[in-house]
């Protein structure tokens, strides 16, 4: 099996680096719970690549069908995980898609001896996964002929429908693959109320209400996003203020209770040979509870004027806060930094701004 996050590269271009990670570690890491429980050797992860392998060390003749199994449980965990993030890591996160291809046949395997030794799979089925897997589409699980072959041989058929185009592999040439039928649908079957047939990726058919609730939801994740990050910079400002020592020269910071606006200058000076202490740990601030809801009721009412318009809305509003705080994370506070003089002052921060 190989899994791939669609629009992966897109995504992690407008984040930090460690909104990446905790993208990652999260789908990873419930890949492996599924991959433990199901006895599925995990072989490697590259990028935002999952490889798995069933069958491997230890033969098992059902591989095939304990295979899809798992792909149906990482489809249903990725979707779960991005819209649980989306609040966190921010507008977009929920609309990630993963595309899964499976292969079957035989591999060469074994551990490549070196400095850092591991377990790796050869051979044209690796090679043939991984093309599944790119021929794929999002939320959906593609399997190919053999593969499909063997979930029919085991009784399964169900499981399993014709794609309705072939696909052009690369040094395939033109092949006839199938899609895994998703979990729900498979249940309904079970149940003789099967239903148009339809991928993870489509919304079951439903009233408009539901629709509403949806949009509903995904505004609310919006909003708690902002508010997390509004949220943040409050704490930052207050483990400023909570300082003890303050600098000599330099923008002289209000103490707590004072207009935030006179806090406002046109122009940030760099600090001449003045030496502070370290800031209290942003993270160990405590937010009163009114403060919190007061700003989260602040960007609902903000969320509220922004109208349904394609190209200007509450949902491209939240990019720009995102890129912003990307931005302003770039820019290294010059208190936090002892200086020499104006010269060192001005060469560490260059790289900085």
């Amino acid at each position: 099996m190989f899994a791939d996050i669609e629009g992966f590269a897109a995504w992690s271009s407008i984040r930090e680096p460690s909104q990446v990670f905790t993208l990652l570690e999260t789908l990873y890491s419930a890949f492996d719970d599924v991959a433990s429980r199901r006895g599925i050797f995990k072989v490697e992860t590259v990028g935002d690549c999952y490889v798995a392998v069933c069958g491997l060390p230890d033969p098992r003749r059902d591989h095939a069908v304990v295979m899809c199994r798992f792909a149906r449980d990482c489809v249903e965990e990725h979707i779960l995980a991005v819209n649980q993030l989306e609040d966190t890591l921010g507008p977009g996160t929920g609309d990630l898609r993963i595309r899964v291809g499976l292969h079957s046949g035989p591999v060469t395997a074994g551990v490549l001896r070196g400095e850092r030794s591991r377990f790796q799979l050869f051979g044209d089925t690796v090679n043939t996964a991984a093309r599944m897997e790119s021929s794929g589409e999002g939320n959906r699980i593609h399997l190919s002929d053999l593969t499909a072959r063997f979930i029919q041989e085991a009784g399964h058929d169900r499981w399993v429908e014709r794609r309705e185009s072939v696909v052009k592999l690369k040094g395939k040439g033109t092949l006839q693959t199938f899609w895994l039928v998703n979990a729900k649908r498979q249940q309904s079957e079970d149940r003789g109320k099967c239903s148009k047939p339809r991928s993870f990726a489509r919304r079951a058919p439903g009233s408009t209400k539901s629709l509403q609730e949806a949009r509903d939801s995904r505004k609310q994740r919006l909003i708690s996003f902002n508010a997390k990050s509004l949220l943040r910079v409050i704490k930052l400002i207050a483990a400023r203020r909570d300082r003890t020592e303050r600098p000599t020269t330099g923008p002289q910071w209000k103490a707590q209770g004072t207009n935030p606006l006179e806090e406002v200058v046109a122009v940030i000076e760099l600090p001449k040979k003045s030496k502070i202490g370290p800031r209290q740990d942003p993270a160990t601030i405590d937010i009163d509870p009114d403060i919190e809801c007061l700003v989260h009721e602040y960007v609902s009412f903000l969320a509220d004027m922004y109208a349904d318009n394609p190209f200007h809305n509450f949902e491209h509003a939240s990019h720009v806060t995102m890129s912003v705080t990307k931005l302003l994370s770039r820019i290294v506070s010059p208190s936090d930094m002892d200086f020499i003089d104006d010269a060192e002052a001005s060469a560490q921060l260059h790289d900085h701004t």
